[in-house]
């Protein structure tokens, strides 16, 4: 909204052309007239009479032609004026009729005028309010400084933000969120006179906005929960059963291991669900080493083409010179079984599925959530010969839960799965697809250093030992699980289940532990509160942390930066080589 100025379509006092013309007339009446008289008459008494007759014509001539200018000047300032006082009418009308504030402020912030709507919306009179500071009455105290900071700059810059927005104080104390028009007043001099502003109230919008939100998430979670139940039930099913019959077959050895193998493969379907969740969300902890990007592919081959079926054909193209990114190999291979599962079921009647590698050169890649990529990137392609999507699909394939399956035959978390492991590993992924043309996803990963050589890798030296370890954990049976782990390794435990008991421990042993293994996440007393009380005790003291939370719950409690971190669930052969190497202090 531009700034308001008076143009000054009326004159304020007696135009001066009037006070020139009389001027110039009567000057030149007296000049040549007398001269003229003077030429004419000798006689001069005639000629004194006549200049009084001269003098009173040329008063009576001249007060008709000032009566003259100055009426038409008044009748025009008369209409000059009702014009103004019916636009100013025709103003304030409709400023109390828009269902919108209006409120006019001076170069003080005080309120010169507001309409019915401010005071309806409120609670306040005019007369609580007219000449008083609207930054005092409406404004709240936590944001009142930088809004009077905006106002006063505006007033002395002229340059005041058209559209702002802030929430008001009503006279019971509630807030109410306004999106504010401003514009400057200035008067006939050019000079800011105050601040006028129309506002509409945007407090019953946001709150259907917010409740919307709610409901969609709401309903997002009821879809994912019933597809993580399927699962979990299915899991849960394997292992219920076969932890059954073990009881019966105790003594066949050979079908006792089958059954535990089942039991472990099971586990391990659910610890990557529950890392497929985290990779959704983008929360999940990665453990990045460098391998190569072509070894995977020849290593999954053989798996693919069991998921892909006899009626698709895999083909691999992969790149010459040797791809080396640095990932979680676990979660690469999860984004590459999404994405071939997809072409599997967008080829329902057979067709080829492409894997090709390659390298390029991203000068400054523009990404959609407003990040950006750049440096060499090693290129995973994936293209089938399926039905494809038309390019409103395209524009959602990534969004969660959205899917053009039919319904009880997927949840839509594949792929926003997938595009989550990528972003978090500074990746980039794009689809490219046609309806009945098929579709070819391609993921950009940066290329990192080769692969450090296997004479390089630290050594570990067994995983058993004398030593002693304090295990504190929370949860009973992760507890007891943890403790058998160790002590079948001929370690010492001591377990607590809470932070100030470990204390307790500590000062009974005096502090004579090897190892203290700690949950960050404990209630009353964090780990690492426990880990701060622990080293006054015993500077010397080794720890090693553990937890089943996402980064943003950790980030939170916070980790030492010299203690290292495992996540669960633990894989006792990766746990055990830790805990090793911290004793050994290789690590």
């Amino acid at each position: 909204m531009p700034p308001v100025r008076d143009e000054n379509h009326y004159p304020r006092m007696i135009p001066g052309k009037i006070v020139v013309i009389y001027a110039l007339a009567g000057g030149l009446w007296i000049l040549f007239s007398d001269t003229l008289l003077e030429f004419m008459v000798k006689d001069s008494q005639l000629m004194a009479r006549i200049a009084i007759v001269k003098g009173w014509g040329f008063i009576l001539v001249t007060a008709v032609i000032l009566f003259t200018f100055i009426q038409r000047y008044v009748t025009r300032l008369n209409v000059v004026n009702e014009t103004l006082r019916e636009s100013e009418r025709r103003f304030r009308e409709l400023m109390e009729r828009v269902h919108m504030i209006a409120v006019m402020l001076d170069t003080n912030g005080e309120i010169t005028f507001c309409n019915d709507f401010l005071l309806e919306l409120t609670g306040w009179t005019r007369e609580e309010i007219l000449g008083k500071s609207w930054f005092e009455i409406f404004i709240a105290p936590d944001i009142r400084e930088r809004l009077l900071v905006m106002f006063r700059d505006g007033i002395n810059s002229g340059d005041l933000p058209y559209h702002n927005e802030n929430t008001i104080i009503t006279r019971a104390g509630t807030d109410c969120l306004i999106v504010w028009d401003n514009t400057l007043l200035f008067d006939v001099n050019g000079v800011v006179a105050g601040v006028a502003s129309l506002g509409l109230d945007m407090t019953k919008h946001r709150n259907l906005e917010s409740q919307l939100r709610h409901s969609q998430k709401m309903e997002s979670i009821g879809t994912l929960a019933g597809g993580v139940a399927h699962d979990f039930n299915n899991i849960l099913t394997v292992i219920m059963t076969c932890t059954e019959m073990l009881r019966s077959k105790l003594g066949d050895r050979e079908r006792a291991l089958t059954l535990i193998d089942q039991v472990l493969n099971s586990a391990q379907r659910a610890a990557k669900l529950t890392s497929s969740l985290l990779a959704f969300s983008r929360k999940q902890q990665i453990a990045p080493r460098p391998f190569s990007l072509n070894e995977l592919i020849i290593q999954m081959h053989s798996f693919l083409e069991r998921i892909i079926g006899e009626d698709v054909e895999l083909i691999t193209d992969l790149s010459e010179g040797e791809l080396i990114i640095m990932a979680d190999r676990g979660q690469i291979e999860q984004v590459v079984m999404n994405i071939v599962s997809n072409a599997r079921d967008a080829m329902p009647k057979g067709g080829s599925l492409t894997i090709s590698t390659g390298r390029t050169y991203l000068d400054r890649q523009l990404l959609d959530d407003g990040g950006a990529v750049a440096g060499w990137h090693a290129v995973l392609t994936l293209a089938d010969t399926g039905i494809g999507m038309a390019s409103q699909e395209q524009e959602r394939i990534f969004e969660p839960f959205f899917t053009t399956k039919d319904v009880g035959k997927g949840t839509g978390l594949g792929l926003s799965m997938a595009y989550g492991i990528i972003r978090q590993h500074n990746g980039w992924i794009a689809v490219k697809s046609e309806v009945g043309g098929g579709s070819r996803f391609m993921i950009y990963l940066p290329l990192a250093e080769k692969v450090p050589d296997a004479g390089t890798q630290p050594s570990v030296n067994g995983s058993h030992g004398g030593e002693t370890i304090l295990l504190v954990e929370d949860d009973e049976q992760v507890l007891l699980a943890n403790e058998a782990m160790l002590e079948e390794c001929g370690y010492h435990v001591v377990t607590s289940r809470s932070g100030a008991d470990a204390i307790e421990l500590f000062h009974g042993q005096g502090g004579n532990f090897d190892l203290a293994i700690i949950d960050v996440i404990m209630p009353h007393m964090n780990g690492k509160q426990l880990y701060e009380a622990l080293i006054k005790l015993n500077p010397r003291l080794r720890v090693l942390f553990t937890s089943g939370y996402t980064f943003d719950v950790l980030d939170r409690t916070g980790i030492p930066e010299n203690c290292p971190f495992v996540s669960k669930p633990l894989v006792p052969e990766e746990f055990l080589r830790v805990v090793r190497k911290l004793l050994d202090g290789k690590a």
